[in-house]
């Protein structure tokens, strides 16, 4: 397989695809053959760097497969660490550092499944190939914070379900911040007039404690920010999630009241809380991979493929249960 590159901010990034025969001719001889992704910087960059690098590389690969992604091996390279020779003398060629560390989540490769096609959202000529992960490189440094939680309930291996809840919620509502921005519930000086006429009756001992509380609250609802990532989502997940306002509206509500730790006032459990959360990470993931520059079309198509529906029912079930709760709770 030829070597494919493509350039981004940092330098280029390659995939190469290395292979070894292990056996002898006596026993018999196998091929093996795995991909590699090689980092090539144009400046030297810090090692957080480079992890935070490597981090987004696994989180695509993992966004794409629908399974957590930990390398196998890190090796870094730098124009001065050549191999040194017998007699103490540097060759011309670089010296490779292994990086060894205890990973999250990590499988050894002999227990690692093979993960089927059918059973991805995305393979590599789907994403795009490697422009797509070039692309990628760039674009998730915009919401990497958004990116780190929602990566957080595939990599962990146990984490109860409000965690999760929580996570992904937080995630979507950061990332419709990245991606959108704060969102605007009024005219901006219709709202100023507003806080003028409300600070001009209010105590003086009051007002600042009255601007700091107004500061923030002409900005996007939750309710508004899951409903824009939805329709941001588009045609990949309306089959999924059905009316995306009713959706949006049940996710930010049950969100609210974790928040909150309103007591009793969510009928939601806890497999209510993971089809919720599979949810707002399914909508969450499409919008990161339309950042990639992979096509709208192209995502469209896996709309009702056994992946992205398999709890479709369970989901609607769970959002006509929870808001029947709110109605017994006066919400």
């Amino acid at each position: 397989m030829e070597v494919e590159s493509s350039p981004f901010s940092g330098g280029s990034i390659s995939l190469h695809v290395n292979w070894n025969a292990p056996g002898d001719k006596f026993t018999g001889i196998s091929v093996t053959q795995w991909p590699v992704f090689k980092i090539a910087y144009s400046e030297r960059q810090s090692f957080d760097a480079i992890q935070e690098d490597v981090g987004r590389l696994e989180s695509l690969i993992s966004l794409c497969t629908d399974t957590p992604i930990v390398d196998v091996s890190l090796k870094l390279q730098r124009a001065d660490a050549r191999v040194r020779m017998l007699d103490g003398s540097e060759s011309s060629h670089l010296q490779l550092i292994e990086h060894l560390s205890s990973r999250i989540n990590y499988k050894p490769t002999e227990k690692r499944k093979q993960r089927r096609h059918h059973r991805m959202l995305l393979d590599y000529q789907e994403l795009g190939g490697i422009s797509s992960v070039a692309t990628w490189m760039d674009k998730s440094a915009l919401f990497t914070r958004p990116l780190h939680s929602l990566m957080s309930t595939q990599r962990a291996r146990q984490m109860f379900m409000e965690n999760k809840f929580m996570n992904v919620t937080y995630a979507a509502e950061a990332l419709h911040r990245a991606l959108i921005g704060g969102g605007q519930g009024m005219d901006t000086a219709e709202f100023e007039e507003l806080i003028a006429a409300y600070t001009k009756v209010t105590p003086e001992v009051h007002r600042d404690w009255l601007l700091e509380k107004m500061k923030y609250i002409n900005g996007a609802s939750l309710p508004k920010r899951l409903n824009q990532l939805a329709q941001r989502a588009g045609a990949a997940t309306r089959d999924l999630i059905g009316d995306r306002k009713r959706w949006a509206q049940t996710v930010a509500t049950v969100r609210n009241e974790l928040t909150h730790l309103k007591e009793g006032a969510s009928s939601a459990n806890g497999g209510d809380l993971y089809r919720m959360a599979e949810s707002v990470y399914a909508v969450a993931r499409i919008c990161m991979l339309l950042e990639a520059g992979v096509p709208a079309e192209v995502l469209d198509r896996k709309a009702n493929e056994w992946h992205m529906l398999w709890y479709k029912h369970d989901l609607a079930a769970t959002i006509a249960k929870v808001r029947s709760g709110f109605s017994k709770n006066g919400e």
